[in-house]
């Protein structure tokens, strides 16, 4: 029982990193500009249910980049 449960934290934290890393990926992407494949990388993260991502991806319909400007989108990922 003991290793099941020491491999299933495992996971979680490599599923963790993952979605971390996919992140990542988003923000570099921001940081260079490319702000189309930010909310790609976030709005898929953002529907498994990234609370970063929900963050990124409100900023750019906040501001219109990337996706259309849409503050009620940016609302509710906020929230």
């Amino acid at each position: 029982m003991i290793v099941l449960a020491a491999g299933w934290t495992g996971g979680l934290a490599h599923a963790q990193s993952n979605v971390e890393a996919e992140f990542n990926k988003g923000t570099t992407a921001y940081n260079i500009g490319d702000f189309g494949t930010a909310a790609f990388i976030w709005g898929k993260l953002a529907d498994e249910g990234s609370a970063k991502a929900k963050s990124a991806l409100g900023t750019l319909y906040y501001t219109g980049s990337g996706v259309p400007r849409d503050f009620d989108r940016a609302r509710e990922l906020f929230l």
